[in-house]
């Protein structure tokens, strides 16, 4: 399993094989997701259109092929989401057909199989106070409002379901159109940062492999909570300049305008009790890591 940066508190002894599928195979997350599965495992890649990170070695197939053939299949793991916060039309046809109407068909037909579903914390109202796994829901843009649609299908699919709200992940391969690698390509390219306000607002980063592993340990949970995948600790904008900088020491940290947004704080202690799992992560090492990749995309 590589670096074990997140100790397994539990043990799971397996009779049966499980069938598994993960929706959204092309993914980083899903491919740290797969990397977990032992022999008592048999999984299912499915992809749509790019499948430059499956996993060649395993088995593989599209969408089109996994909504007609209808095999046999355990467990779901719906990883497939788009991510967009404009309120285009365009995009809100995609984060329609990506987040709801395709996660309903795939539980229309396959019933039985238990749907484990990667939402995220957009489905809740913003607030300064610390958010848990019950916080109250009310999100405030289309995005949010796709994955809360997508959470009602699990909640009644018949076969049961998991939703994981997560926060904003990070690690090798991730998309590069965020916060976080948006100012390691700056620090980079321009060797400076910009951040706005005075860079104290509170921001929760959660590395890959740690949302896998929380995805994992949900195959055997079946509570109606929802879990939360989140960093049990949110940083500063500057605190992650810093970090930054300790990696180049010569990098330029620049203040401007304001920043009247919402911190960002969770508390997931229930969560964690529920799947008996401890952080043992840097995340010091977790942002060096992830910044050692992009800088060789550059």
């Amino acid at each position: 399993m590589g670096e074990q940066d997140l100790l397994f508190t539990h043990k799971r002894y397996r009779k049966t094989v499980k069938n598994i599928a993960i929706i959204g195979a092309n993914s980083f997350l899903s491919q740290s997701l797969l990397k977990l599965f032992t022999e008592n495992f048999n999984v299912t890649q499915v992809y749509n259109n790019n499948d430059n990170r499956i996993d060649k070695l395993g088995s593989y197939l599209t969408i089109d092929a996994f909504l007609e053939e209808i095999i046999d299949i355990d467990i779901i793991y719906y990883v497939a989401s788009y991510i967009n916060f404009s309120e285009k039309n365009s995009d809100l046809e995609k984060s329609f057909f990506s987040n709801v109407l395709l996660l309903k068909k795939i539980s229309d037909l396959y019933p039985k199989a238990k749907i484990i579903h990667t939402s995220s914390v957009s489905v809740y109202a913003t607030t300064d106070q610390p958010i848990s796994e019950l916080s109250e829901l009310n999100p405030e843009s289309s995005y949010g409002l796709s994955k809360l649609w997508a959470e009602l299908i699990v909640n009644n699919h018949s076969g049961g379901g998991v939703n994981v709200r997560i926060s904003s992940l990070f690690g090798e391969n991730m998309k590069t159109n965020t916060f976080l690698p948006l100012i390691m390509k700056d620090s980079i390219l321009e060797n400076k940062i910009s951040l706005y306000g005075d860079g104290s607002r509170l921001q929760n980063y959660i590395y890959v492999d740690d949302v896998a592993r929380i995805l994992y340990c949900a195959l055997d949970y079946n509570e109606d909570m929802p879990l939360l995948a989140v960093n049990n600790k949110s940083y500063s904008n500057l605190e992650i300049a810093n970090i930054i900088k300790s990696i180049k020491p010569n990098l330029e940290i620049n203040f401007k305008g304001s920043d009247n947004s919402y911190n960002s704080k969770y508390d997931n202690n229930n969560t964690m009790s529920y799947l008996n799992l401890t952080f043992t992560n840097s995340f010091h090492k977790q942002i060096i890591k992830t910044f050692e990749w992009l800088k060789k995309q550059y």
